[in-house]
C-alpha cells in the first residue's frame, strides 16, 4: 500500500512542482495525505484547498515559516480527543477497525513570487480555502511610452 502511495506522489509532484509549491516529505506520514487541490486564478493569485470534514476554524492552524529564506505554508489540523466513556462507547458499537494514519500536518514550500502577509485561510463546510494573492513586486510593470 505504501508503494501506492509513492506511485501517485510521483504522478502528481511534475504539477504541484511546475506550480511552484513542493510538498515536505520530511514533515509528511506519507500514509493517507489530506486532499489538496492546488489552482491559480486568471490575476496570478493561487488557491490552496484541504479538504477538512467534520473541522472548523477551531480545529486548524495556517502559519508560514522560513526555512534557509523559503517560504513555507504550515497547516496543522487537531484532532477531538476522546473522553474515556466516549471511547468505551465506540468500542461497544465497535465491529470491525482498521488504521490508518492520517496526515494531520502539512508543509507547502512557497513560490516566492506569492504575497505571504496578505494570505487569506478560510474554512467552511469541512473545506480549508486559503488564498494567496501576487506580490505586487511580482505584478508586469507596464511603461508608458514617451
Amino acid at each position: 500500500m505504501e508503494n501506492m502511495y509513492n506511485i501517485i506522489d510521483a504522478l502528481f509532484y511534475p504539477f504541484i512542482q511546475r506550480q511552484g509549491f513542493v510538498h515536505d516529505s520530511e514533515l509528511a506520514t506519507h500514509k493517507v495525505s489530506l486532499p489538496i487541490n492546488l489552482y491559480e486564478e486568471e490575476d496570478g493569485t493561487n488557491i490552496v484547498e484541504l479538504a477538512i470534514p467534520g473541522k472548523t476554524k477551531e480545529d486548524v492552524t495556517v502559519s508560514v515559516e522560513v526555512k534557509d529564506g523559503v517560504n513555507y505554508l504550515v497547516i496543522d489540523v487537531k484532532e477531538k480527543e476522546l473522553t474515556e466513556e466516549e471511547k468505551a462507547a465506540a468500542d461497544k458499537r465497535k465491529v470491525f477497525e482498521k488504521l490508518i494514519k492520517t496526515t494531520k500536518h502539512c508543509s507547502l514550500r512557497v513560490p516566492s513570487n506569492l504575497d505571504i502577509d496578505n494570505l487569506k485561510p478560510h474554512v467552511e463546510n469541512g473545506l480549508l480555502r486559503i488564498t494567496i494573492p501576487v506580490a505586487e513586486t511580482a505584478k508586469p510593470k507596464i511603461f508608458t511610452i514617451e
